[in-house]
């Protein structure tokens, strides 16, 4: 049976029909899309020049302020969690495009007060001479 699905692939591969191609180059993509999806958009990471959440880098220099929020939305009525409570960091950026939303991270407790000082460090107003 195994046997059998394999050598009629290579079949269809050695005269292949475009649809067939499509198909293949189509698979491959959403496989692309998956992997990208679970190891690389999830990631937080603070960097020298900046912060880099979900593939997006926000530079120091273009943060304004920031703010803590909690995870639960005022029209939540779900007051038991299975979740993890986590706290969110709002970044107010300046941009081009204002309308766009804030960027909204979510920052586990345990990384918490490490972030605060690290955003509190290179955020801080310079002194005046």
């Amino acid at each position: 049976m195994f046997l059998s699905s394999v050598s009629g692939l290579l079949r269809r591969l050695q005269a292949p029909d475009p649809d067939f191609l499509f198909n293949i180059l189509f698979l491959a993509l959403l496989v692309a899309f998956g992997v990208y999806a679970i190891v690389i958009y999830p990631i937080f990471e603070v960097r020298e020049r900046g912060l880099l959440h979900r593939g997006r880098f926000t530079s120091w220099l273009n943060i304004e302020r920031y703010e803590w929020e909690s995870t639960a939305h005022p029209r939540d009525l779900v007051v038991v969690s299975l979740r993890r409570q986590r706290a969110a960091l709002r970044l107010h950026v300046s941009r081009f495009f204002a309308f766009l939303p804030s960027p909204r991270i979510r920052v586990p407790a345990s990384n918490q007060d490490e972030l605060e000082a690290i955003m509190n460090r290179h955020l801080s107003d310079w002194p005046e001479s």
